[in-house]
């Protein structure tokens, strides 16, 4: 027996059309972001259709901090702003970043002053974020991520210390960051540009994560450089080699240590596979490696190897068409292999802090912080 198309609403007596589930679930997923957010405030059927399990937004846009340092913003990939958000106080004297973006949420860092650190988790789907507990460490390297078996978010801070902490969101201990002890056998190379010969850079930075891993460079007691990894499930380091380098080393003037041009060397993620963007040398050449088989370091191809319009080369992502997308001192760039030319994409009114680009792929969710087990949830401001 087929089923109705017609219901009578109780309130008005007026007949509405019934629609399926799927059929509603199709036509949301085809609106603009920003209006699907406001969508989830229309009814409680529509919301629960969008925070679904089924429903998908499988768009990829990007993430960044404004040049005006008031807040965020996410953008297409021609870079048109999409929506902005900050929290309170609203401020333009803080330095920010965006680090890392993992199942829609975004860890966030607040350089309030030159004594305070802060990292948040955002979600602007959902218009919340939290504040994490004060970091035990300054100008460290982090990285953001989800263990494969039991789908806890942690973040990860290291540092030059013996040690690295460790925080999970909603657990047990979310008052506080977890030390771990960190390998004897690795560290994290001092930061500085090739083309900079007198300023050393304090080691912010930020890992990416792949695999339940979270991968940054580090070099061994040997000065090689490496891969290393923290396992979210075990918390457990391992590391492995990085493809053959043009590694050029300095001497620090004053302690006479070596000092690295770690600036040249970033890991991302393309395609779903762990990449090193070379632009260590010469100065706007960018070389990008693949790992084709995970793990193994003898997988290592160079996938591309083109002349950069910026210093700061930060691939975002490969294209349906294979062409190559990248930003730098705020520009948006195509490279193809098959022209090997690069074109401007957009523009973003990107901000950099000490070096370091501000941009990250970000897929949108409806993931609540609050179903993570977090009390200290606030809700963003959108502008």
């Amino acid at each position: 027996m087929e089923r109705d198309p017609y219901k009578t609403c109780k309130k008005c007596d007026l007949q509405q059309i019934w629609i399926p589930q799927e059929i509603w679930r199709n036509l949301l997923t085809r609106l603009p972001i920003r209006c699907l957010m406001r969508c989830r405030c229309v009814c409680k059927s529509w919301r629960n259709l969008i925070e679904g399990d089924q429903f998908a937004t499988p768009k990829q846009f990007m993430a960044f901090v404004n040049q005006d340092m008031t807040g965020y913003a996410v953008a297409d990939e021609d870079g048109q702003p999409l929506f902005q958000f900050y929290w309170p106080p609203y401020s333009t004297s803080h330095h920010r970043l965006v680090i890392s973006s993992v199942n829609g949420l975004l860890l966030l860092w607040d350089g309030l002053d030159d004594n305070r650190d802060i990292l948040f988790i955002a979600n602007p789907m959902t218009c919340e974020y939290t504040e994490l507990p004060p970091l035990p460490t300054r100008r460290c390297l982090y990285g953001f991520g989800v263990s494969k078996l039991s789908g806890q978010y942690k973040i990860l801070c290291v540092d030059e210390s013996r040690f690295s902490h460790v925080y999970t969101l909603g657990g047990e201990s979310a008052s506080s960051w977890r030390r771990i002890l960190a390998p004897l056998t690795t560290r994290l190379p001092t930061t500085k540009p090739l083309w900079d010969s007198v300023t050393l850079r304090p080691s912010l930075d930020y890992a990416v994560f792949l695999n339940g891993n979270i991968h940054w460079v580090a070099c061994d007691l040997e000065n090689n450089f490496l891969v290393c990894c923290f396992d979210l499930e075990t918390e457990l380091f391992t590391s492995f080699p990085l493809p053959s380098l043009d590694v050029r080393i300095l001497i620090h003037p004053e302690d006479k240590r070596s000092v690295f041009l770690y600036l040249g060397y970033r890991l991302c993620i393309l395609e779903d596979q762990l990449c090193l963007c070379d632009t260590s040398y010469p100065r706007n050449a960018a070389k990008i490696w693949k790992m084709h088989n995970y793990g193994d370091a003898s997988s290592w191809i160079k996938e591309y190897d083109f002349k950069s319009p910026t210093y700061y080369t930060t691939p975002l992502k490969v294209l349906t068409n294979g062409e190559l997308l990248f930003t730098g001192h705020g520009g948006l760039f195509i490279y193809s292999k098959n022209t090997e030319a690069y074109d401007v994409r957009g523009f973003l009114q990107q901000y950099c802090y000490y070096y370091f680009p501000s941009t990250t792929i970000y897929i949108p969710s409806f993931l609540s912080l609050k179903t993570l087990g977090i009390h200290n949830v606030q809700s963003l401001c959108f502008y």
